[in-house]
This record gives C-alpha cells, sequence and structure tokens, in this order.
C-alpha cells in the first residue's frame, strides 16, 4: 500500500526528561542521546536524539536544567517520556 507520512506536534510541556514512575501517563517512554546544547536569554536549549535519528528540541529555564545538572551532557543516554494529552496528529 501507500505509505502515509505521519507528523506529531510536541509542544515542550510535555516531553519529560528523566520520568517518574506514572507509566500509564506517557504514550511514549524510552532514551534518547543529549545533542547540541544552547545557552541563551536565560533559557537552554536541549536537542534530543533518538535511535532513528530524529530528533526533538526542548527548551528549560536555567532552573529546569539546574535541576538536572550533570545529567544533561551532550553525548549522554538520557530517558524521555512524552505525555498523553500533548500529542496531535497530523498526516500528510
Amino acid at each position: 500500500g501507500k505509505q502515509t507520512e505521519l507528523f506529531l506536534t510536541i509542544p515542550s510541556w510535555c516531553i519529560d526528561l528523566d520520568p517518574g514512575r506514572a507509566a500509564g501517563r506517557y504514550s511514549w517512554l524510552g532514551s534518547m542521546v543529549v545533542g547540541d546544547m544552547s545557552f541563551a536569554n536565560g533559557h537552554v536549549e536541549v536537542e534530543l536524539i533518538h535511535s532513528s535519528g530524529e530528533a526533538l528540541r526542548v527548551t528549560l529555564s536555567r532552573r529546569e536544567y539546574g535541576e538536572y545538572e550533570g545529567k544533561l551532557d551532550t553525548g549522554k543516554t538520557v530517558k524521555v517520556g512524552i505525555r498523553k494529552q500533548g500529542i496531535s496528529c497530523v498526516t500528510g
């Protein structure tokens, strides 16, 4: 059959780094590798790379970034959870 592309829009607020035990709240749980990080205007933009090569970008406040001190270094693997209520799909 014909292949359909699926585009997911995932707002930053529904991406949890180091998710807790409440697995039922997530539509996806897995590991991603920290890629590029940029620091600007009191925020930190973190690139998260999946093993498929796809990447997400998450913007954290300096305070949020401080909570992950030592965990968010380029090349490190982190646990990521994507909350169910944050995903909307568009087929193209």
